[in-house]
Protein backbone atom coordinates (compact mmCIF):
# COMPACT_ATOMS: atom_id res chain seq x y z
CA UNK A 1 0.00 0.00 0.00
CA UNK A 2 1.43 3.38 -0.66
CA UNK A 3 1.49 6.27 2.16
CA UNK A 4 -1.74 7.75 0.35
CA UNK A 5 -3.40 5.17 0.91
CA UNK A 6 -4.44 3.95 -2.69
CA UNK A 7 -4.57 0.19 -3.18
CA UNK A 8 -3.99 -0.77 -6.62
CA UNK A 9 -5.22 -3.62 -8.29
CA UNK A 10 -2.85 -6.16 -8.58
CA UNK A 11 -2.67 -7.30 -12.55
CA UNK A 12 -0.44 -9.56 -14.47
CA UNK A 13 1.96 -8.35 -16.94
CA UNK A 14 -0.04 -8.44 -20.63
CA UNK A 15 1.72 -10.98 -23.21
CA UNK A 16 0.88 -10.36 -26.69
CA UNK A 17 -0.70 -13.33 -26.93
CA UNK A 18 -3.09 -12.25 -23.90
CA UNK A 19 -3.59 -9.19 -25.81
CA UNK A 20 -4.51 -11.11 -29.21
CA UNK A 21 -6.79 -13.47 -27.43
CA UNK A 22 -8.46 -10.54 -26.02
CA UNK A 23 -9.10 -8.77 -29.92
CA UNK A 24 -10.39 -12.27 -31.06
CA UNK A 25 -13.18 -11.95 -28.82
CA UNK A 26 -14.53 -8.74 -29.64
CA UNK A 27 -16.80 -8.87 -32.95
CA UNK A 28 -15.40 -6.62 -35.93
CA UNK A 29 -12.23 -5.40 -36.82
CA UNK A 30 -9.65 -3.59 -34.52
CA UNK A 31 -6.91 -1.92 -35.98
CA UNK A 32 -4.75 -1.84 -33.56
CA UNK A 33 -1.51 -2.76 -32.43
CA UNK A 34 -0.70 -4.74 -29.02
CA UNK A 35 1.76 -1.92 -27.78
CA UNK A 36 -1.05 0.71 -28.56
CA UNK A 37 -3.26 -1.50 -26.49
CA UNK A 38 -1.07 -1.93 -23.91
CA UNK A 39 -0.46 1.97 -23.90
CA UNK A 40 -4.36 2.75 -24.11
CA UNK A 41 -4.83 0.23 -21.05
CA UNK A 42 -2.29 2.05 -19.11
CA UNK A 43 -3.84 5.46 -19.77
CA UNK A 44 -7.29 4.71 -19.17
CA UNK A 45 -6.64 2.78 -16.04
CA UNK A 46 -4.87 6.37 -15.12
CA UNK A 47 -7.89 8.17 -15.76
CA UNK A 48 -10.26 5.62 -13.39
CA UNK A 49 -8.41 5.65 -10.73
CA UNK A 50 -8.47 9.69 -10.96
CA UNK A 51 -12.07 9.70 -11.68
CA UNK A 52 -12.35 7.24 -8.90
CA UNK A 53 -10.52 9.26 -6.00
CA UNK A 54 -12.05 12.77 -7.31
CA UNK A 55 -15.61 11.60 -6.77
CA UNK A 56 -16.04 9.46 -3.96
CA UNK A 57 -16.71 12.36 -1.18
CA UNK A 58 -15.46 12.08 3.08
CA UNK A 59 -19.53 11.80 3.22
CA UNK A 60 -19.48 8.86 1.29
CA UNK A 61 -17.82 6.69 3.29
CA UNK A 62 -17.39 8.23 6.43
CA UNK A 63 -18.50 7.27 9.82
CA UNK A 64 -21.60 9.03 11.02
CA UNK A 65 -22.08 7.64 14.47
CA UNK A 66 -19.25 9.37 16.66
CA UNK A 67 -18.12 8.72 19.68
CA UNK A 68 -16.89 11.66 21.35
CA UNK A 69 -15.30 12.98 24.64
CA UNK A 70 -15.70 16.11 26.13
CA UNK A 71 -12.47 17.98 27.14
CA UNK A 72 -13.66 17.93 31.07
CA UNK A 73 -13.56 13.89 30.61
CA UNK A 74 -11.91 12.76 32.98
CA UNK A 75 -8.96 10.60 31.38
CA UNK A 76 -10.30 7.26 33.18
CA UNK A 77 -13.40 7.57 31.78
CA UNK A 78 -11.84 8.55 28.48
CA UNK A 79 -9.42 5.33 28.85
CA UNK A 80 -12.73 3.00 29.82
CA UNK A 81 -14.60 4.19 26.49
CA UNK A 82 -11.19 3.29 24.31
CA UNK A 83 -11.48 -0.48 25.63
CA UNK A 84 -15.17 -0.80 25.92
CA UNK A 85 -15.89 0.31 22.12
CA UNK A 86 -12.80 -1.31 21.08
CA UNK A 87 -11.49 2.20 19.41
CA UNK A 88 -7.76 3.86 19.53
CA UNK A 89 -8.83 7.66 19.51
CA UNK A 90 -11.70 10.01 19.54
CA UNK A 91 -12.32 13.43 18.67
CA UNK A 92 -12.54 15.95 21.93
CA UNK A 93 -16.10 18.29 21.13
CA UNK A 94 -17.68 21.43 23.26
CA UNK A 95 -21.63 21.17 24.03
CA UNK A 96 -21.99 22.65 20.92
CA UNK A 97 -20.44 19.61 19.28
CA UNK A 98 -17.76 21.79 17.58
CA UNK A 99 -14.39 19.98 17.54
CA UNK A 100 -11.47 21.43 19.60
CA UNK A 101 -9.34 18.53 19.43
CA UNK A 102 -8.58 14.76 19.14
CA UNK A 103 -7.49 12.18 22.01
CA UNK A 104 -5.53 8.70 20.78
CA UNK A 105 -3.55 5.80 22.35
CA UNK A 106 -0.49 7.35 21.40
CA UNK A 107 -1.58 10.14 23.56
CA UNK A 108 -1.57 8.53 26.57
CA UNK A 109 1.22 6.69 26.27
CA UNK A 110 3.39 9.79 25.54
CA UNK A 111 2.15 10.92 29.30
CA UNK A 112 2.80 7.33 30.90
CA UNK A 113 6.52 7.14 29.80
CA UNK A 114 9.69 9.72 29.97
CA UNK A 115 11.03 8.12 27.01
CA UNK A 116 10.72 9.68 23.16
CA UNK A 117 9.28 5.70 22.58
CA UNK A 118 5.59 5.95 22.85
CA UNK A 119 4.76 2.13 22.35
CA UNK A 120 2.86 -0.59 24.58
CA UNK A 121 5.94 -2.52 25.75
CA UNK A 122 7.88 0.65 26.24
CA UNK A 123 5.18 1.69 28.89
CA UNK A 124 5.54 -2.55 30.38
CA UNK A 125 9.21 -1.48 30.96
CA UNK A 126 8.72 1.45 32.42
CA UNK A 127 5.78 -0.26 34.62
CA UNK A 128 8.36 -2.98 35.17
CA UNK A 129 11.29 -0.40 36.61
CA UNK A 130 9.08 1.36 39.14
CA UNK A 131 7.10 0.17 42.18
CA UNK A 132 4.64 2.87 42.10
CA UNK A 133 1.94 3.25 39.47
CA UNK A 134 2.94 5.15 36.18
CA UNK A 135 -0.12 5.97 35.27
CA UNK A 136 -0.67 8.15 38.37
CA UNK A 137 0.42 11.52 37.08
CA UNK A 138 -2.81 11.55 34.51
CA UNK A 139 -5.15 9.31 37.04
CA UNK A 140 -6.77 12.87 37.88
CA UNK A 141 -6.47 14.38 34.11
CA UNK A 142 -8.73 15.26 31.39
CA UNK A 143 -8.95 14.66 28.02
CA UNK A 144 -8.00 18.39 27.39
CA UNK A 145 -4.72 18.05 29.11
CA UNK A 146 -3.08 15.70 26.56
CA UNK A 147 -5.43 15.90 23.46
CA UNK A 148 -3.96 17.32 20.22
CA UNK A 149 -5.29 20.82 18.80
CA UNK A 150 -5.82 21.98 16.47
CA UNK A 151 -7.00 18.67 14.42
CA UNK A 152 -6.86 18.20 10.67
CA UNK A 153 -10.37 18.30 9.68
CA UNK A 154 -12.20 17.56 6.58
CA UNK A 155 -16.03 18.29 5.18
CA UNK A 156 -18.18 16.16 3.73
CA UNK A 157 -17.24 17.36 0.42
CA UNK A 158 -13.33 16.77 0.63
CA UNK A 159 -12.29 14.05 -2.28
CA UNK A 160 -11.18 10.80 -0.57
CA UNK A 161 -7.54 11.74 -2.72
CA UNK A 162 -7.23 15.04 -0.10
CA UNK A 163 -8.12 13.00 2.83
CA UNK A 164 -5.32 10.64 2.00
CA UNK A 165 -2.76 13.30 1.25
CA UNK A 166 -3.55 15.19 4.62
CA UNK A 167 -3.39 11.68 6.62
CA UNK A 168 -0.42 10.97 4.92
CA UNK A 169 1.04 14.28 5.27
CA UNK A 170 0.32 14.80 9.54
CA UNK A 171 0.92 10.97 9.74
CA UNK A 172 -2.78 10.79 11.85
CA UNK A 173 -5.27 7.52 11.83
CA UNK A 174 -8.55 9.13 12.01
CA UNK A 175 -9.92 12.65 10.67
CA UNK A 176 -13.32 14.44 12.26
CA UNK A 177 -15.83 15.85 9.35
CA UNK A 178 -17.37 19.25 10.26
CA UNK A 179 -19.93 21.15 8.88
CA UNK A 180 -19.43 25.28 8.31
CA UNK A 181 -19.64 25.75 12.03
CA UNK A 182 -16.81 23.51 13.11
CA UNK A 183 -18.99 20.84 14.51
CA UNK A 184 -18.97 17.34 13.54
CA UNK A 185 -20.90 15.23 11.43
CA UNK A 186 -18.48 11.85 10.84
CA UNK A 187 -15.18 10.76 11.11
CA UNK A 188 -13.30 8.88 8.52
CA UNK A 189 -10.06 6.20 9.61
CA UNK A 190 -7.67 4.41 7.93
CA UNK A 191 -9.72 1.54 7.69
CA UNK A 192 -12.95 3.50 6.02
CA UNK A 193 -10.36 4.64 3.40
CA UNK A 194 -8.97 0.96 2.44
CA UNK A 195 -12.73 -0.79 2.48
CA UNK A 196 -13.11 2.32 0.02
CA UNK A 197 -10.56 1.21 -2.31
CA UNK A 198 -11.52 -2.22 -1.57
CA UNK A 199 -15.01 -1.91 -2.89
CA UNK A 200 -13.46 -0.95 -5.96
CA UNK A 201 -10.84 -3.02 -7.09
CA UNK A 202 -13.54 -6.03 -6.34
Amino acid sequence: MKDDFSINCIVPEMSDDDIFDAMKEIDGYIDITPSDFRELYSKAYVHAIYRYEHSIKAGDIMTEDVICVMEDTDLTEVAEIFAKQNISGTPVIKNDKTVTGIISEKDFLKKLIKTESSNFMAVIAECLAHKGCIAESIRKGKAGDIMNSPVITCTENTPLYKISELMSSHKINRMPVIDQNTRITGIITRTDIIKAWSARIK
